[in-house]
């Protein structure tokens, strides 16, 4: 029969120095990972602060994170100053002007005849437009008919004889210095009287 065994045991010159390792593994903390160089103690981050610095680089790059939730919405259409609509219905009026008739002292009057003199009043109508500012009632319209006395030679002519029943402080004064002006051609004729006449119409707004 054999003996009984003992447990098994380290001998105490071995068993100590295992002892003592085991021990200041246990009671050692592990130390902080070191800090990357040129960062300052205490630059702990806080919670969502890499989600934040992602935001802001990508804002950097030039990719612009997307809006979330309400942000996400196009943006209303901004009104117009005041808050005012267009009205297309209360614009102004446009002003014409037109030829009412042509006669030629002693002529043909013939279109061909009249076509040299009217282009030369034609070039004066932008001026006769701006004579009319000076009516007392732009709505009413109205014709304004003069004669002109034209020399041998042509260039400005005399007036004569001004025909209208628009009303307004200076409108005839300025219609008569402006048909003064007018730059004749040499007439074919010699010395040339005619009787022209102008319509001032005013569109209608709607209302």
């Amino acid at each position: 029969m054999l003996p009984p065994r003992r447990p098994f045991a380290l001998p105490p010159v071995f068993a100590w120095p295992l002892f003592a390792a085991w021990l200041s593994g246990c009671a050692a903390p592990s130390a902080p990972l070191a800090s990357p160089p040129g960062a300052s103690a205490g630059s702990e981050q806080a919670p969502g602060a890499t989600g934040d610095r992602a935001a802001q680089s990508g804002s950097s790059t030039g990719q612009g994170v997307k809006p979330v939730g309400a942000a996400a919405g196009a943006f209303p259409a901004a009104p117009l100053p005041g808050g005012e609509e267009p009205t297309p219905d209360k614009a102004l009026p446009e002003l014409h002007i037109e030829a009412l008739g042509m006669h030629v002292g002693g002529g043909k009057n013939s279109p061909e005849e009249k076509a040299p003199f009217q282009r030369a009043l034609e070039r004066q109508f932008p001026a006769f437009l701006g004579c009319y500012r000076l009516a007392d009632d732009a709505w009413a319209g109205g014709s304004f008919g003069i004669d002109l006395k034209i020399a041998r030679a042509g260039g400005a002519p005399s007036v004569e004889q001004p025909r209208t029943k628009i009303h307004g402080a200076g409108f005839q004064d300025c219609m008569l210095a402006a048909f003064g002006k007018v730059a004749f051609e040499k007439p074919k004729a010699g010395p040339t009287v005619i009787s022209y006449s102008v319509m001032f119409t005013l569109g209608k707004a709607k209302r």
